[in-house]
């Protein structure tokens, strides 16, 4: 088993949620261990605990297209997952509408969205006339994540999870109105999806 700085293990608790074999530590809040070098270790660790989130909520329909950035197919919705250690990003994106033209009804109504929505965001960007995309994402720090820790073993399970969940609802509450194309996940998609961030 690997051990990771200082404190008790919790893989036992890493296995009851499905990420068995991820080691885990509680940290103290008091006490802030010196810079050791293990710095380097814990964000490799973060990396695999990231794929092994990924591997458990979506098994199989993943791929990293690049180191940071993991693109995976959630039943039609595509998934943008940016793991960007270098700047500090951590991002779960997906496409919402393509082909929207831009209009204050439009805004109203992302607005409305917006404010019933407990995590993430919906985000219009500008494009040429008559085509405007909306996008949903959640974004966080990449330091947020301790691979050693049920809390957020959880949140990027659930971060994972909402993503479909919203773009569907954006979808359903947008598309009757302002109309606009469906995006999927095909690799040309995902790849002008991670230009947005």
């Amino acid at each position: 088993m690997r051990v990771i700085g200082r404190g008790r293990d919790l893989s036992l608790a890493n296995r009851v949620i499905g990420l068995a074999g991820i080691p885990a530590r509680i940290r103290s809040s008091q006490v802030s261990p010196p810079h050791t070098g293990a710095e380097e270790v814990i964000d490799e660790s973060v990396q695999e605990f990231l794929h092994v989130g990924i591997e458990r909520r979506y098994p199989g329909k993943w791929k990293e297209i690049f180191p940071g950035a993991s693109a995976i197919d959630a039943d039609g919705h595509g998934i943008l997952v940016v793991h960007d250690r270098e700047h500090g990003h951590l991002a779960f994106a997906s496409w919402v509408l393509g082909g929207v033209a831009f209009s204050p009804d439009l805004v109203r109504s992302l607005g409305k969205l917006n404010n019933g929505t407990v995590l993430g965001a919906y985000v219009l960007s500008e494009g040429q006339t008559d085509h405007w995309s909306i996008t949903y994402a959640i974004k966080m720090r990449y330091s947020w994540v301790d691979p050693q820790s049920r809390v957020s073993a959880y949140m990027i399970l659930d971060a994972l999870t909402a993503v479909p969940q919203f773009v569907a609802r954006g979808i359903e509450a947008l598309s009757p109105q302002f109309g606009g194309s469906l995006l999927g996940s095909s690799d040309s998609e995902t790849w002008l999806l991670m230009d947005k961030f």
